[in-house]
């Protein structure tokens, strides 16, 4: 484990390989799950978070 790693919630851990955010899902005997988000993926998933962000709050009715 890197001093990188961090909890994220619902047993997920991000952390960094020197490549990209590498993603486990772990339940205490290791990681059960793991997600390798190279660059160009991380910046398509920042796309996606954005694009749902602006759909969402576009969604929510604004109060007076």
């Amino acid at each position: 484990m890197s001093d990188l790693k961090d909890y994220l919630g619902d047993s997920v851990y991000a952390d960094w390989d020197g490549c990209g955010i590498v993603l486990t899902t772990e339940n205490g005997f290791g990681a059960s799950n793991t997600i390798c988000l190279e660059p160009q993926v991380l910046a398509a998933f920042n796309r996606y978070v954005k694009r749902l962000e602006t759909k969402l709050s576009a969604e929510v009715p604004t109060r007076s």
